[in-house]
């Protein structure tokens, strides 16, 4: 079975929900926002039964890798709390999806916006990087 970016993506949140134990109800939401028309059952077996380094290491374009960065980011902080093993995932994608300097810091921009309410965070660019991306249907 051939796994698309936005399944990866979906399985790589998966695995920061699952770092303390239990997907929280916050975290649940945002997994079946993002994974509506997917079998997030199945994916959560898939997710459980594939190592993260692997899962990374298909995500190519730096478009969708900007967005997993930003929603794993967002996923982790759903809940209020950042424990040890989503610091070392967070720390995984940071090594393992490396961004140009331009993205990373529109992906700065963009959790401050999400997290402190700064409004900041150019939409057009954020857009035209949807666009890019795997995600983009």
């Amino acid at each position: 079975m051939s796994t698309t970016a936005q399944e990866v993506a979906i399985m790589v949140l998966i695995k920061i929900a699952q770092a303390d134990g239990k997907i929280s109800p916050e975290e649940q939401i945002l997994l079946q926002e993002i994974g509506s028309q997917h079998s997030l059952p199945q994916l959560i077996s898939q997710a459980n039964a594939v190592n993260l380094d692997t899962l990374l290491s298909q995500l190519t374009l730096p478009a969708d890798r900007f967005f997993v960065r930003l929603r794993a980011q967002l996923m982790a902080e759903s809940d209020g709390i950042i424990d040890a093993t989503e610091h070392a995932i967070l720390d995984a994608l940071l090594e393992h999806l490396p961004l140009p300097e331009h993205l990373e810091h529109l992906l700065d921009l963009a959790l401050n916006q999400e997290l402190d309410g700064d409004d900041t965070l150019p939409m057009e660019q954020v857009e035209a990087l949807y666009i890019e991306s795997s995600f983009h249907s």
